[in-house]
C-alpha cells in the first residue's frame, strides 16, 4: 500500500519537524508545496528522506480558497495511478490512529474510496511546547470541533473538490465513503497564548490587499479573529485533557 501526504507551507521551520516526525511512521511520500519560506523551512524538508520540496505555485498569502483548489487538482497529477491512498492537511494537522496503515488497508480491501475522521480536535497547551516526541502528546489540552473532523483522507482515483479549509469536500453521491474508523484528526494550533496572538499577526499582515478586503467585509478583522481564538482557547483549558 502507498500513501501520499500533502501540504502547503510558509515559514514553518517551527511546525515542520512535527509534521514530518508525525507522517513519516505512515506516508511513503510527503509532498510539500512550499511559498518561498525565508527560515530555514525549505532546508528541513530538504533534508527529510521520504519529503519531496515543491515550489507554491499559486499567488502568495495562503489564501484559503486558492489553497483548497490547489489540493483539488493536485493529487491528481502527482497521486493518481500510483497512491493508494491521500492525506490533504494543513502542517498543523495530525491524523491520528495508532495503526493508521493497517486501517487504510483494511479500508482498501473493503473498496472505500474516501474517510472521515470520527472526531477532529482542537489541542494545545498554555507554554509552547518544545519536544523530541510528537507534537500532540505535549498538548494536554482539548476540545472537539465538529468542523475539524475534516473529509482529507481518500483514494486518489475519484475525482475530490475541498471547500474553505478542507472542512468539506465534493464527491459523487456513489463513492463509497466511511466513519468509525477510529480515525481522529488533531489540530495543534493552540500552542500557548503567545503562539495564536504571532500567528493570527502574521497570518493577517501576509493577506494580499483583496484577500484582506474580502474577509473584513464578511466580519473577519484581526481583532475579531484575535477575540475568537482567545474565547475559544479558554474553552480549551477550561475543558482540560483530551485524552
Amino acid at each position: 500500500m502507498i500513501l501520499h501526504v500533502y501540504t502547503v507551507v510558509w515559514n514553518e521551520s517551527y511546525m515542520m519537524p512535527y509534521f514530518l516526525r508525525h507522517y513519516e511512521k505512515v506516508a511513503d511520500k510527503i509532498l510539500v508545496f512550499d511559498d518561498f519560506s525565508t527560515d530555514g523551512t525549505r532546508d528541513i524538508v530538504k533534508a527529510h528522506p521520504k519529503a519531496e520540496l515543491h515550489d507554491w505555485p499559486c499567488e502568495s498569502g495562503m489564501i484559503e480558497p486558492v489553497k483548497a483548489k490547489f489540493f483539488s487538482r493536485e493529487y491528481r497529477t502527482r497521486s493518481r495511478g500510483i497512491a493508494d491512498w491521500v492525506i490533504c492537511v494543513d502542517c498543523d494537522e495530525f491524523i491520528y490512529h495508532p495503526d493508521l496503515r493497517s486501517v487504510l488497508e483494511e479500508q482498501k480491501a473493503l473498496g472505500t474510496k474516501a474517510i472521515k475522521p470520527d472526531q477532529g480536535l482542537i489541542v494545545g497547551a498554555t507554554t509552547t511546547p518544545h519536544t523530541d516526541g510528537q507534537l500532540y502528546d505535549a498538548c494536554p489540552y482539548g476540545f472537539e470541533r465538529r468542523a475539524y473532523a475534516k473529509p482529507v483522507i481518500f483514494t486518489p482515483d475519484i475525482d475530490v473538490w475541498f471547500g474553505h479549509g478542507q472542512h468539506h469536500s465534493a464527491v459523487r453521491p456513489d463513492v463509497p465513503k466511511v466513519r468509525g474508523t477510529g480515525i481522529v484528526l488533531l489540530h495543534c494550533c493552540y500552542l500557548s497564548r503567545e503562539w495564536i496572538l504571532e500567528h493570527l499577526k502574521v497570518r493577517f499582515a501576509r493577506m494580499p490587499q483583496h484577500e484582506l478586503d474580502r474577509v473584513n467585509a464578511g466580519g473577519l478583522t484581526h481583532d475579531v479573529a484575535v477575540a475568537t481564538a482567545m474565547r475559544d482557547y479558554g474553552r480549551m483549558i477550561r475543558k482540560g485533557p483530551w485524552r
